[in-house]
Formats: structure tokens, sequence, C-alpha cells
């Protein structure tokens, strides 16, 4: 349960590095914060895994504090400011999952104006405060608040990312748990991106701490797919940010409409406004919002893991492009979705390959997009052994001995093929070649037209120009890059995003 709900994280990194892109290229007014931006996107695992070592150490501390202030006649408020009271709409989805069900998200600024239609005086509560900073006069006014109406009936949760704030220094009392964060998550930057993520994580970590240990696996598998995302997809956000758009919407269901609704934020915080951006849900986009998206609108899709509540949402796509051609349109999921008649931008170039194997040569099928493919590299683990052998962040494990780049247009008549050194450190790039241009190790055929620009070619490579003694067992990957050499497809892939072990070919 954890590492499903979780994992949508990756799709925040996702955003953040898209809507960081989409600022180099319209925000010259902030370009001072843009350095602080860029290196919080990309801290993100690191403090994933830093907040999760600080949750493990608070555990018996942290269960004292719910059995003392916590039972099924208490409501937990999740509450904050901005990007910080988006956390606990995001959490209102998640946490029954958990076990809890009196669960509102209120922000702090609805708190600090109306609290008599929140609070009962007679009723229990926990109110957890999400503050960055911790020095909002909104997140200061609504424990204060809480504190004057409901006295003794009210306990503290208070998650920040700044250990002198106000919240921490003044607020210490014994109805309080105070939870904070890694100092590098207290932003610099114009908008909150490492604090966000990382905030959300201490509450998912929080309110199942009694499992907290056995999550140890689940957040180095979340750190890797992080670095995975960031690494491997911000050429391709790059393009699209480079578009024409003037509007963006976001959309989600359920958890995943909190998260909509931060990176529409996001986006129109990094642009000062140049780009207006709005959030709903699939279903609610119908009702009204939708006469927002025009020919300059980009359209990003947050897909559910479900299956059933996907089906509302890929009608809905299929509706939207009936009435309007928005000018990008891209999605999120943690599995491979089909969108019906309808193209999405940035799906992968690379969409199925097999492998097979004779005396004499390795033949492999491969379908791509013909117009975004242009050189290709197949890695080739020869002695079917990982921890030997060259690693990227395409697969996992790797340990490739070779590699053979060329074009698909020249037919890949150019092909040269690199080893990878033994003494080599694997996670090095230490690639020296070995046959150059024109060797004639791999022959393909011409393209077979399967679906528009969808074709389908076949290629050998001629074992014995293998420089090496091939083991019983070999194994295969392949990615391609555009014209100007930003990946844009790998195989064999996962249809969560997280490296695939190689493909296993065991030779005749």
């Amino acid at each position: 349960m954890f590492l499903n709900m979780f994992s949508k994280l990756s799709m925040v990194s996702d955003c953040f590095t898209f809507a960081y892109i989409l600022k180099l290229y319209n925000m010259a007014s902030i370009q001072t914060t843009s350095f602080d931006t860029i290196h919080e996107i990309y801290q993100q695992p690191e403090m994933w895994r830093q907040t999760y070592q600080i949750l493990l150490d608070k555990e018996k501390e942290i269960s004292e504090f719910m059995t003392s202030y916590y039972n099924e006649e208490t409501t937990i408020i999740l509450t904050g400011a901005g990007t910080s009271s988006f956390i606990g709409n995001i959490l209102e989805f998640v946490m029954p999952k958990y076990g809890f069900y009196s669960v509102k998200s209120v922000p702090t600024t609805d708190i600090t104006t109306h609290p008599e239609a929140i609070f009962n005086k007679n009723k229990k509560y926990i109110l957890v405060s999400f503050a960055r900073s911790g020095n909002s006069p909104e997140s200061l006014a609504a424990v204060n608040i809480a504190d004057s109406i409901c006295h003794n009936n009210i306990a503290h949760i208070i998650i920040t990312c700044n250990e002198n704030g106000k919240l921490v220094k003044e607020y210490a009392e014994d109805n309080r748990l105070i939870l904070i964060l890694p100092p590098e998550t207290n932003d610099k930057g114009l908008a909150m991106t490492s604090s966000f993520s990382s905030m959300l994580l201490v509450s998912m970590l929080l309110f199942d701490v009694k499992k907290i240990v056995n999550k140890k696996e689940g957040i180095d598998n979340l750190y890797k797919k992080g670095e995975y995302l960031i690494s491997t997809y911000s050429d391709q956000i790059k393009k699209i940010a480079a578009l024409d758009f003037e509007r963006a919407v976001f959309l989600g269901t359920g958890e995943l409409k909190g998260i909509a609704e931060e990176c529409h934020l996001k986006l129109q915080e990094l642009t000062d406004g140049k780009v207006v951006c709005l959030f709903d849900s699939f279903l609610g986009l119908r009702h009204g919002p939708k006469a927002a998206i025009n020919e300059k609108t980009l359209l990003v899709y947050l897909f559910s893991n479900d299956d059933k509540v996907f089906q509302y949402e890929r009608d809905l796509v299929a509706q939207t492009n009936q009435q309007v051609k928005p000018i990008a349109q891209i999605y999120v999921s943690q599995k491979k979705r089909s969108t019906g008649n309808v193209v999405l931008d940035e799906e992968s170039a690379l969409k199925e390959m097999k492998a097979t194997s004779d005396d004499n040569y390795i033949y492999i099928y491969l379908v791509l997009e013909e117009s975004k493919v242009f050189p290709i590299d197949i890695f080739i683990n020869a002695d079917n052994n990982s921890s030997t052998g060259g690693n990227t962040w395409l697969w996992d494990p790797c340990g490739a001995e070779f590699l053979l780049e060329g074009f698909i247009s020249a037919n890949l008549e150019d092909v040269t093929v690199f080893n990878f050194p033994a003494d080599a450190a694997q996670d090095d790039w230490a690639w020296t070649e070995v046959l150059g241009p024109g060797s004639g190790i791999i022959k393909m055929s011409s393209p077979k037209t399967i679906n528009g620009d969808i074709v389908a070619i076949e290629m050998y490579i001629i074992k014995e120009m293998i420089p090496a003694t091939l083991a019983p067992e070999i194994g295969i990957g392949i990615f391609s890059s555009d014209e100007n050499w930003s990946d844009n497809g790998v195989l064999p892939n996962t249809a969560t995003g997280d490296p695939a072990p190689l493909m296993t070919l065991k030779l005749q």
C-alpha cells in the first residue's frame, strides 16, 4: 500500500522539473532564484532518504504521542498555507487507506478567519501544521486560535523545515509533536519544491509509523525512481517547455488532484503568471472549467493507477480532443496507458523489442517511431554477470561489456562498437572504441510501416565479430535519442517507470 501511494511523488518530481525548465525559458526577472530552485528540485530523492531516517529515529516518540492523543473520536485537521495546504488535500484521500477516516484539510487562512466553522470546543482534535519556515502569521494564528477554542481537547503535530522557526521555538509544549525535516528542505528558491515533497513523505510515514521499519526498501526504491525520472525526462520536458503555450491545465483524480493543484501553482509562480494555470479533477473539468482549454493550452494528465478510475479519465481525454486540439498533451502515470486514438506528446519512441539467435547471428526485432529516432544504442551484457561491465541509469541491473551505436537513417552501417574496460569502475562512462564505423557487424532491414510513423525494423548482429566469448545467456537493452541526442526511448522498460533489467537472451 505504502509504495503504491507514495510513488505519486515521482510525478511531483517530474512536474517540478518541467516547471523549472520552463522558468529558464520565460523568467529572466527571477534568475537570482533559479540556481536555488534547480538544486532543490534535484536534491529531493536524497532528502526523502534523510526524512525517512528522521522518522525512524522518532518512532517511539511518535507512537507514544498517537497513543496519548488519538482515538476514534479524534478528528485530524491538516493545515497549512498555499503549497503547505495542498499536502492536506492530498492526504485526505490517502489517510483512509491507513485507517484514518475523520480527516479534514483546512487552510490556515480559513482557520484564521472562520475558526468557529471548523472547531467544536467539546470535540477532540489533532491539528497537523505543515510549515516550511514555521514563521507564517497564519500558521501561528491557527495554532493560537485552535488552542483558545479547544483548550485541552486539542493536540498538535508540527511538521516544519526550519528548526529556528517560531512554531518550533515558541510552541514547544507537552501536547506538541514537533518533526523537523533536514535543513536543506527549507527551500531558498521562489517556489517550494523539496519542502513540499518531504513534508508529504513525513505525513505518510507518520500515520503508518508502526510499519516504518519495514519501509527501508521502499524508500530506497523511491530514491532510485526519483533519480531516474529527473535524469531521464528532463530533455523531453524541455522540448515541451519550449512550445508557445499561454495556458496549462493539470488534471488528477483523488490524491492526484492535490498534486495537480500543487503543479499548477508551481508553474504559475515560476513563470510569474505569464502562463495562466488551472487544475481540476478529470470529471470536474467537464462542468465548466473545460472552457478554458484552447489551442494555446498545455494539458498535463496525472493518470490514476486504478483501472476503473482511469476509464473516466480516458473518456475525458477523448472528449476534449474531439472539441479542441491543445498545443501539447503529456501524461504521468505509474503504468503505461492507452488513450485510444488520441496520441499524446513525448511518449517513448521505442515501442517493442524482441530478440532471438542462431549459431551465427543475434536477431533483434524493433518497433519504433521513425521520425523521432536518430541514433540507437544497443547494450550487450556478454558474460551475463551484472557485477562486471558498465552500468547506466537506464537498466537495473546492467553490467554491459559492449555498446553498439549507430543511426537508423544510415541503416546502422555506421555502427561503432565500444567495450567497457575490465578495470574501470562500473558507474563510470569509460567506454572505449574497439570497432569503427563500417565494420559490418550489424545489418538492418528497410523499415516496414505498421501505422503512420510507427515502423518495424529487423537487425542481425554477427556473433563472431563481437570481440569476446559470449555466455550461454546474454543481456540486451536498447535506447534511442532524437536529433539533439536527447534520450527518448528505452527497452526493456517497466510499467512503473523504474529501470528494468536487460532482456535475457538464451543463445543457440
